[in-house]
């Protein structure tokens, strides 16, 4: 196979020409959301807000019952457009009560500008020349301008799988709080299972252990049945043909065309296929990439931590350089987040699964993250980071 040199004038001219372009369409896309008058917070934060409101004020009693919640933000004031429900597990409504202390906007830049960083070192390990990489990305400015949680979910996971060999008591606390978001947790047992990472495994457990504990003494053990029976009502009546369905990269939403039973069939076979292969000692790259092979639900902003994974992948290939179909699924994964907007395919998904097999590719594989600004600094000037 014929691999193009990552130092080829060519290739280094299309990636800068992409990366001017992407960058000026993320700045005009912020530029349009953060200085409207009309918009006191972008995307879906005003409603995650309104549940750390919520939770100021009542406590969890009735925070899953949609009518309760829509007519507390009825009573805010200013939303009574929003009529998401919420089911994240209850620890995340703790969570965003610490921001809701905050006026809308002043908690949304403290939300997303935290979050946002804590994604950069866990991705980077501070190399701020691999973060400007990842700030030039479109799935930064999506997840930015959706107001979503995409870049907490990614500085949990990739901060888990680089500390997982190092700091096992603490990546596992970071897994552990991961399972605000369950679906995105599905294959980190089975990976640390066949990597036979035990102490990972029980700081994951007890972080759990402790949360569910806590929240109950606090607020009472029916907590929990709420947000199941709240989970199981939405997943009944949306997780079919939904409106916004083109916006989800899961393998469930590409195969739905199908219909929902031979969609749901193909799900849980990939599903499968990822945790077997995972379960092989997969590297780290290739677990991030598979949890969006084996989650049925997701949606485009949160696919930082895939863009993440990919530049893992690049990084350890620098050397060696890339084929035409690498550098076309790169570029399928990076404009994913723009080009999901004009089709009514759920696509997304498709290019992150090529990039999976790739990672899976016996001898190419690599678990070490982006260097560190340490490290970039004392390379000499014509090496290549690796």
């Amino acid at each position: 196979m014929t691999y193009w040199p990552a130092r080829s004038p060519v290739l280094i001219a299309l990636v800068a020409a992409a990366g001017a372009l992407l960058l000026a369409w993320n700045i005009s896309l912020l530029f349009k959301l953060l200085t409207s008058p009309d918009i006191a917070a972008p995307g879906d934060f005003s409603a995650l807000w309104s549940i750390g409101r919520f939770v100021l004020a009542h406590g969890f009693h009735g925070l899953y019952d949609s009518e309760t919640l829509n007519a507390f933000r009825h009573d805010l004031g200013d939303l009574d457009e929003i009529a998401a429900p919420y089911l994240y597990p209850p620890p995340f409504a703790l969570f965003m009560a610490l921001f809701a202390l905050l006026p809308l906007r002043t908690a949304y830049f403290a939300f997303m500008g935290l979050t946002l960083a804590l994604y950069l070192w866990a991705a980077t390990k501070g190399s701020w020349r691999w973060s400007l990489v990842l700030l030039a990305l479109p799935t930064t400015a999506i997840a930015l301008a959706a107001g979503q949680n995409g870049f907490l979910t990614g500085a949990l996971l990739l901060g888990g799988l680089r500390l997982r060999e190092t700091r096992p008591i603490l990546a596992g606390i970071l897994f552990g709080a991961l399972a605000y978001k369950p679906q995105f947790g599905l294959l980190i047992p089975i990976a640390l299972l066949g990597a036979r990472q035990w102490r990972v495994i029980a700081s994951a457990a007890a972080t759990c252990a402790i949360a569910v504990v806590l929240l109950s003494l606090a607020f009472g053990p029916a907590i929990w049945l709420d947000w199941l029976t709240g989970l199981r009502s939405h997943a009944e009546a949306h997780l079919g043909d939904m409106p916004i369905g083109h916006l989800m990269p899961t393998i469930h939403q590409a195969a739905l065309w199908l219909g929902p039973t031979p969609a749901t069939i193909i799900q849980n076979l990939a599903a499968l296929l990822a945790a077997w292969l995972v379960w092989r000692r997969a590297p780290d790259t290739a677990v991030a990439l598979g949890l969006y092979v084996a989650s049925p639900y997701g949606f485009i902003y949160d696919l930082p931590a895939a863009a993440a994974a990919a530049l893992w992948w690049v990084q350890a290939r620098l050397a060696r350089g890339f084929s035409i179909l690498e550098i076309a699924t790169l570029l399928a994964i990076v404009l994913t987040p723009i080009l999901s907007f004009g089709t009514s395919f759920a696509w997304g998904v498709l290019p992150i699964a090529v990039l999976f097999a790739l990672a899976l590719k016996p001898g190419t594989s690599d678990r070490s993250p982006p260097r560190s600004a340490a490290d970039d600094r004392s390379a000499a000037p014509a090496s290549t980071p690796r």
